[in-house]
């Protein structure tokens, strides 16, 4: 799936840098057209108004002799990539000056053309051999020509052409290249997190199975026997009911880690004493470390924070709680509370079997599970830790944990003091 988003998102990304490699391509070139051709045009305007500007001579002056308009102060004025040659209305030449080789131009038809005092215009020839001629009526029913090569305007124009598709196929290449690789990497993220959704979901309905696969089957036990009393099936009670239990607090836990991911989890700040918190969180939990015969001892002192007083003991709690399940009997359990520069500290220390260092980067994902039969065995549904470190951060604070296989584990809680 990602492989074919990642091809369409460069196939739009290259396609769009191709059309705007192709609007910058028609526009520089017609930019560059427009330009060169105002200013050939301007020249030959120039031109023609220098050569009026001065005396119009009699026919018999034109091919030669000092007052024709092509000797003297006219002729020189005429710039030397601008050609004039002069016509009969028929076309034939009544003088050429520069010797301007004119293949391809018909004068017969520019001459026929030449009613506009303002000059006929017009492109003739073609390839190398194209010209920019303006041709007007003159003295004694002849036509006067003017007009420019286009050579070096279409080389020009040639040259950019190529440097642009050159340029543009180069710079497409390359830029598709760097899509599919930027793709990728933009991916990344989302390919992890739609690989965590899906393995959440996964997870998610593994777990809700259990409990709703023996609630059914001792539900199916008690509906064989309608007859007999709850306490001949006491066994079946129980179970449906701690099952019931193991599955509320699931559903509640995936409730909260849902609304947390859409940003819907609030938070209700207050001072608190975290030292106290711990204290009292401690107290509560005696009775299930005595029971166990774990010694839960405490350290702690006035820790005065801003948080959300239910979220942080929800912390406190599912830590305690954690400690109390993987610490053997005859252990010890120690909660201290400290300042650390400008932080609070919470740290639960058990005498536990510790963590495996591989099992250490992933003891806070959803649903794992470092030692799954006895997490199960112990009513856990893997998620007390992934939502201790979600509330943990959403203080702006954090949640670590040090373990050593043997040294049991040490859990810290900062929050901003």
């Amino acid at each position: 799936m990602f492989r074919r988003v990642r091809i369409e998102l460069v196939a739009w990304y290259a396609g769009s840098l191709a059309l705007i490699l192709v609007a910058i391509g028609v526009s520089a070139y017609f930019f560059l057209r427009s330009s060169l051709d105002n200013e050939i045009n301007q020249s030959i305007q120039h031109t023609y108004q220098d050569i009026v500007a001065h005396p119009q001579p009699d026919r018999g002056g034109l091919p030669g002799g000092d007052g024709g308009p092509f000797r003297g102060t006219a002729f020189a004025s005429v710039p030397t990539d601008v050609f004039v040659v002069v016509t009969d209305a028929q076309g034939s030449f009544v003088t050429n000056p520069r010797q301007v080789s004119l293949t391809g131009v018909d004068f017969a038809q520019l001459s026929s053309d030449a009613t506009n005092p303002n000059g006929n215009w017009t492109d003739a020839g073609s390839g190398s051999d194209e010209y920019r001629i303006a041709s007007y009526p003159y003295a004694d029913g002849d036509v006067i020509h003017i007009g420019r090569s286009l050579k070096a305007r279409n080389a020009q124009l040639n040259r950019l052409s190529l440097v642009m598709l050159i340029g543009g196929i180069a710079g497409l290449v390359l830029a598709t290249g760097g899509g599919l690789w930027l793709a990728g990497r933009s991916l990344v993220p989302i390919r992890r997190s739609f690989e965590t959704q899906r393995r959440f979901v996964s997870d998610a309905s593994h777990e809700l199975r259990t409990p709703i696969a023996v609630v059914r089957a001792n539900n199916e036990l008690l509906q064989r026997h309608p007859e007999e009393l709850i306490a001949d099936n006491i066994d079946q009670v129980e179970a449906i009911a701690a099952e019931s239990e193991h599955l509320t607090r699931l559903i509640d836990d995936l409730l909260m880690l849902a609304r947390a991911d859409e940003g819907r989890l609030a938070l209700n700040p207050t001072e608190a004493d975290l030292g106290e918190l711990a204290n009292e969180v401690t107290r509560d939990l005696g009775p299930v470390a005595a029971a166990k015969g774990l010694r839960l001892t405490s350290d702690v002192t006035e820790l005065p924070v801003e948080c959300d007083r239910q979220r942080i003991r929800q912390v406190l709690v599912i830590l305690l709680d954690n400690a109390l399940k993987y610490t053997p009997s005859g252990g010890e359990v120690r909660v201290t509370a400290r300042r650390n520069a400008h932080r609070a500290e919470v740290l639960v220390h058990d005498t536990g079997p510790g963590i495996p260092a591989d099992q250490l980067p992933k003891i806070f994902d959803r649903f794992y599970q470092a030692d799954m039969a006895r997490t199960h065995s112990a009513g856990g549904t893997g998620l007390g830790l992934a939502i201790a470190r979600l509330i943990a951060e959403m203080h702006h604070g954090s949640l670590t944990v040090a373990s050593a296989p043997g040294e049991g584990s040490t859990f810290t809680l900062r929050l901003r003091a």
